[in-house]
């Protein structure tokens, strides 16, 4: 990583946290919504890297547009 405030993405491809020598990631995820027209989570990752804490909060919503206006 020594590098990648010089160079970016264009050395270290993905998530430059898995490049450190030392890399642990946590991931909690609720489901508030889950059948086969809407899937919701929110969720909530601590990623531990170069002696440091890092958090991400992360909301995802997929629907299928096709089962909702096109219902038989």
């Amino acid at each position: 990583m020594i590098l990648y405030q010089k160079y970016g993405n264009q050395l270290y491809w993905g998530n430059p946290f898995k490049q450190s020598g030392k890399y642990t990631e946590n991931k909690f995820y609720i489901k508030i919504f889950n059948n086969e027209r809407v899937k919701a989570k929110i969720g909530y990752t601590l990623y531990f890297a170069e002696n440091k804490i890092y958090h991400e909060q992360v909301r995802t919503l997929k629907a299928s547009l096709e089962k909702i206006f096109l219902k038989k």
